[in-house]
C-alpha cells in the first residue's frame, strides 16, 4: 500500500514555497497551497478571514493536515497497492477525471471502490503508469494551448512530471 511519505518529498522539491505569479490562475500559493484552498480550510476550522499573510506563514502542520486530507485521502491513496502511481495521481488531484478516463471507469471525480479497483487489478502496472504519465503531460500541453500565458509554468510542471517514476 502506497505512503504519503514517499511522496512529500517530491511535492516539496518541486512546490517552493509562496509564490505569487501574476500569470497563475490560481494566484498565491504556497507548496502547492492555492489562496482559495487555505482559506476554505482555515474556515473550516473556525477562522474568518485568512490573508495572503497568513497563506505565506501557513504552519507545517496546517500543510500535512492539507495535504493529507485535501489531497492524498480524497485520492483513497492509502489503498492503492502501486506507490509510484499514487504517487502520480496524488501529484494531479485536480484532475481526478482525468485518470478515471485513462482507466475506463466513470469519470465522475471521485475515487469510489470501482476506480481503485481499476488501478490495483491494472494487469500492467508499468503500462498504467505511462498511460497517465502521459495523459498527464498531454493535459499540461492542452493548458498552454488553451491559454498561451500559461506557456511560462510548462517547464515547472514537465520538470516535476519528470520526477515522478515508475518502481
Amino acid at each position: 500500500m502506497a505512503k504519503i511519505e514517499y511522496l512529500v518529498p517530491i511535492i516539496n522539491k518541486w512546490s517552493g514555497g509562496f509564490v505569487d505569479h501574476p500569470a497563475d490562475r490560481g494566484g498565491p500559493t504556497n507548496r502547492d497551497v492555492t489562496l482559495a484552498t487555505y482559506t476554505d480550510y482555515r474556515r473550516k476550522k473556525g477562522f474568518p478571514v485568512t490573508t495572503v499573510d497568513d497563506l505565506k506563514n501557513m504552519p507545517d502542520e496546517e500543510w500535512a493536515d492539507i495535504m493529507i486530507n485535501s489531497y492524498w485521502n480524497r485520492w483513497r491513496a492509502d489503498e492503492i497497492n502501486n506507490q509510484s502511481i499514487a504517487n502520480l495521481v496524488v501529484d494531479w488531484l485536480w484532475g481526478i477525471k482525468y485518470p478515471q478516463q485513462v482507466l475506463e471507469v466513470t469519470a465522475d471525480g471521485i475515487v469510489g471502490p470501482k476506480t481503485l479497483a481499476t488501478i490495483n487489478n491494472y494487469p500492467d502496472q508499468s503500462g498504467l503508469f505511462k498511460k497517465l504519465w502521459l495523459r498527464r503531460k498531454q493535459h499540461f500541453e492542452d493548458i498552454v494551448k488553451r491559454d498561451p500565458t500559461q506557456k511560462v509554468f510548462l517547464k515547472g510542471w514537465l520538470n516535476r512530471l519528470n520526477d515522478i517514476k515508475f518502481n
